[in-house]
Parts: C-alpha cells; structure tokens; sequence
C-alpha cells in the first residue's frame, strides 16, 4: 500500500472511530441527563409525599415505593457510570493510537524523503556516469 494511502486510510479510520464515539457519547451523555432528570423528579415526589404524610394525610404514591424507584434509578446510573469509564479509557487508547499513527506517517514521510534524495543521488551519478563513458567514446574515435 502506498505511504498516501496508508496515512489516508489511517486518518479515516481514526475518523470514523471518532465520529462513533462522539456519537456514543452523546447518547451516553443524554441517557445521564435524562436519569439525573429522573432522579430529581424522584427526590422531589419523595419529599411531597412525606410532607403529605406528615400532615396526616395520604400520598398518592407511598414514599416506599418512590425510594424503590430511586433504587433501580441509581442501579441504572451505577450502569452509566460504568460505561462512562469504560468510554474515558477507549478514548485514552484512541488518543495513544493517534499519535501512533502520527509518529509512524512521520517516520515515513522521513524514508520516503530519503529514498527521494537517494533516487536524486543515483540519477544524477548515472548521468554523469553517462557523460564520461560519451566523451570516452568520442575519444576513443
């Protein structure tokens, strides 16, 4: 594969691993939104309905009941928090595999460059290689 070619298919690559993980942020970045939205909703119902309870009345929805809504919310965040991390370390890697890719195009453009001055070297002993075995000729005739 050619030196362009591989650093463009490196680049896409990397793009493409950027863009899905964007994405995938996003998304995981919402889904935490949403949860602590939930959450806060939850706290505040919990409230409401021991103030009721406190007043001697009955609340619609039994304090037990929002506190194990709360529970299996915080699960789902535990979870979220998880995949967080998990998304934090592959973007570290991402970060390292970039300026891997990085280090080796440089690495590559510098042999490329050195196969150029060589080419350059060789031709241009060749043409005066060339040169000499002319006048050798001439002279010989």
């Amino acid at each position: 594969m050619a030196p362009s070619t591989t650093s463009a298919t490196a680049t896409a690559g990397a793009a493409a691993v950027a863009a899905v993980s964007a994405a995938s942020q996003h998304s995981l970045r919402q889904l935490v939104r949403e949860q602590i939205t939930e959450y806060s909703r939850l706290t505040q119902s919990l409230f409401a309905s021991l103030e009721v309870q406190v007043e001697g009345k009955v609340a619609s929805v039994a304090p037990n009941e929002i506190m194990k809504q709360i529970v299996q919310l915080d699960a789902t965040l535990m979870g979220a928090v998880e995949k967080i991390e998990l998304h934090q370390k592959q973007q570290q890697r991402i970060r390292r595999v970039r300026l891997e890719i990085e280090e080796q195009n440089k690495a590559i453009m510098t042999v490329i460059q050195n196969l150029r001055d060589a080419k350059q070297t060789l031709e241009t002993s060749l043409e005066d290689q060339d040169q000499k075995r002319a006048i050798a000729a001439d002279a010989r005739s």
